[in-house]
């Protein structure tokens, strides 16, 4: 249907000329996107990665506790020590980031 003769149907539905039952409904298309499996290498790559995110998570969790238990004036002055807080902040950053893709369904 033409948008002329789209607009001239719904005129004559409006002034009553055409009963609406008679007007055709058009339904919106569906768009399937096809999905792509991972190869079995992605697989492994992916599960490669997971696990070495966990491993640093955790080690930057332990540094994150030593950081916490360190007993030194001058620490505030130390690189060691700023280099962990940014570390620890990224790891912060990771699970919130985490936690946001679990809330919507995917899964990390």
């Amino acid at each position: 249907m033409s948008e002329g003769s789209s607009t001239r149907t719904r005129r004559a539905v409006k002034e009553g000329q055409v009963p609406s039952s008679e007007v055709p409904s058009v339904a919106p298309a569906v768009v399937e996107t096809p999905t792509r499996l991972p190869s079995p290498e992605e697989l492994r790559l992916k599960e490669e990665l997971g696990n070495l995110l966990t491993e640093l998570v955790f080690d930057a969790q332990d540094v994150g506790f030593e950081l916490a238990l360190l007993k030194c004036d001058r620490r505030n002055e130390c690189p060691l020590v700023k280099k962990t807080i940014s570390l620890v902040q990224k790891v912060r950053d990771l699970f919130e980031l985490q936690r946001k893709l679990t809330k919507k369904g995917i899964r990390p």
